[in-house]
């Protein structure tokens, strides 16, 4: 179900129920024993009801902690303040403490801290403090793949041993990864020396994938924002006839056996594949309740949350991450673009409609 920002305090039903939330909050530290709805007989032969009682043993000590707790709709006034003084000294009590969950009259606050009595506010989070990318983010994924498909090679010049000058060569050959997920050795790219011998210096696969990057990328950086509405899951494909132009390029030589062929051109199919899903996520769907403690007397504020899946409840200090800069932050609307890596095969089958895109030419030369 779809909570509304400010309903998680609504799911504490009444003045029972916030008792129960108060005591667990100190059940979640270490070498306490926490009591609810206690009655003592105080030092004056008053009886006084308790709505949480807390011992903390420290060191050779154990402290007593009385906890009023107030879920009323009305602010606290100074009389439930001068209570809460008058139990702790009757009942020889460390510390006094107020939760509740709409605030303290004028004036309360000074009053409290007088005292040496704590009070809290429980209350829901604003918006601010879910933070930059809010507790509902909307936003796109936008995903961007391609392959390269029925390769076709045009070669030169063949230099060959002169004891294989008569043998016939193989030229099929594959573009592929070992099973091992390597590049395979009869994929290097060699150099041609001035003293005819040969240099090896990359490899064509390491150089396929590169030149695929690079179209992927002008792909991705020409796409701005949102390119379809959000109610539907869009993809496209298209394909246009690349050819790598290896002229300009001087490790243009592969070794077939003992031999080394010229690459002139590698001509293929590149098919690429731009989709976009629309992204709905509520982060306060897994929790029971996201509430905040505020200390009202420093301000300090601390994150109350219970997750549907877990026992316990997390408490953890608030941080103010409004400094950060927007660009660094996953914010609601964004788009977020994921380039798919080289060998992730593109999901096309004799249904799937491809846009024919204009052939292009790619000159590959050696970087400066």
């Amino acid at each position: 179900m779809d909570i509304p920002i400010s309903d998680f305090l609504n799911k504490i039903i009444d003045w029972r129920d916030f008792e129960h939330f108060v005591r667990d909050l100190y059940l979640e530290g270490t070498g306490v024993e926490v009591r609810h709805n206690v009655t003592e007989i105080g030092k004056s032969g008053a009886t006084r009801q308790i709505d949480v009682l807390i011992y903390q043993k420290v060191q050779f000590h154990t402290l007593k902690i009385i906890v009023e707790c107030k879920f009323w709709t009305s602010k606290v006034d100074r009389a439930i303040i001068d209570i809460v003084f008058a139990a702790l000294d009757d009942l020889t009590a460390n510390k006094g403490v107020i939760f509740t969950t709409v605030g303290y009259e004028l004036g309360a606050e000074l009053y409290a801290k007088s005292k040496g009595i704590d009070i809290f506010v429980v209350r829901d989070l604003s918006k601010e403090e879910w933070g930059v990318s809010g507790r509902k983010m909307e936003f796109f994924l936008q995903f961007f793949g391609s392959e390269f498909r029925d390769f076709q090679l045009s070669i030169g010049n063949i230099h060959k041993p002169i004891l294989d000058v008569n043998k016939p060569l193989n030229l099929n050959l594959q573009f592929g990864l070992t099973e091992n997920q390597e590049f395979p050795e009869s994929g290097n790219l060699y150099k041609l020396l001035e003293n005819a011998n040969f240099e090896q210096n990359n490899h064509i696969l390491k150089l396929l994938i590169e030149i695929r990057n690079n179209l992927l990328e002008q792909i991705r950086d020409a796409i701005h924002g949102v390119f379809a509405p959000k109610e539907i899951k869009h993809s496209y494909y298209y394909a246009q006839q690349c050819t790598i132009n290896f002229e300009n390029y001087p490790n243009r030589f592969l070794k077939v056996e003992n031999s080394f062929i010229e690459l002139k051109t590698i001509s293929f199919d590149y098919i690429y594949n731009i989709s976009q899903n629309y992204m709905l996520f509520d982060r306060a769907q897994k929790y029971d309740y996201v509430l905040i403690v505020e200390d009202y007397i420093t301000k300090g504020r601390s994150f109350v949350a219970k997750e549907k899946s877990k026992n316990g409840i997390e408490i953890t200090e608030y941080k103010d991450f409004s400094d950060i800069p927007e660009e660094e932050v996953l914010t609601s609307q964004s788009v977020v673009k994921i380039m798919l890596e080289p060998f992730v095969s593109l999901e096309i089958n004799s249904q799937t409609e491809i846009i024919r895109r204009p052939p292009i030419t790619v000159n590959v030369k050696s970087k400066a």
